[in-house]
């Protein structure tokens, strides 16, 4: 991320919206995650703009598995079920996009089995990420 700009420590309100670029369009890769703690387990996401190869978008419980195995689906629309335990799964609406630019989009919400708790720090609402 460019200027020293940084991801957000707390997604408050549950929305997030994060633009990240490339300050000097250099030719090498640009990629990383960045983890989030929801109800005592962490959730990263994942990207990649690489100069060659496909864009990629991934979402997991561990930062580095998820950078490795992170994926472009086609560059359609997917959705990732990233299980927490104790009956909470998140159901991430995904998507990103080809070019010299990784668009990605990240709907996070959450789906629970008979019996789960919805964590405080979970929140009411989707989070977005750009």
């Amino acid at each position: 991320m460019a200027n020293g700009f940084r991801w957000a420590d707390v997604v408050s309100d549950g929305h997030l919206i994060v633009k990240n670029h490339e300050q000097d369009n250099s030719l090498a890769q640009c990629s990383g995650y960045v983890t989030y703690q929801i109800g005592g387990t962490e959730f990263s996401i994942a990207f990649s703009n690489p100069s060659v190869g496909t864009n990629k978008l991934g979402v997991g419980l561990d930062g580095g598995r998820t950078l490795e195995n992170m994926s472009y689906h086609n560059y359609e629309a997917f959705i990732d079920y990233v299980d927490l335990g104790g009956g909470l799964k998140l159901v991430c609406n995904c998507v990103c996009t080809s070019g010299e630019i990784n668009n990605c989009f990240v709907k996070v919400g959450s789906q629970l089995n008979a019996g789960a708790r919805i964590p405080d720090d979970l929140g009411k609402s989707a989070c977005h990420i750009l």
